[in-house]
């Protein structure tokens, strides 16, 4: 099971477009494509032993397809790319 908020809203099918493990080896971060006008958030999701699940929390607003997740060599500063905004 998966707790957290709803992470495909728009009902549409938005998919998973990139994700990476983070440096601590601890959480992936994810985000997708939006196949509507609704955009999407990138989440990082971590397993909890507790209650033998998955946790996502959102980690940034607002973004239409993720590509590119990396970090710092000192993994302070994650890096995405939002190819539809053509930012990083």
């Amino acid at each position: 099971m998966s707790q957290g908020e709803i992470v495909n809203r728009s009902g549409l099918p938005d998919r998973l477009n990139d994700g990476r493990v983070d440096p601590t080896g601890k959480r992936m971060v994810c985000g997708g494509c939006a196949g509507s006008d609704v955009p999407l958030k990138v989440y990082t999701c971590e397993y909890d032993k507790d209650t033998n699940s998955l946790k996502h929390s959102p980690l940034v607003d607002e973004i239409r397809i993720t590509n590119s997740i990396c970090w710092s060599l000192d993994g302070s500063k994650m890096y995405l790319a939002d190819s539809m905004k053509k930012q990083i």
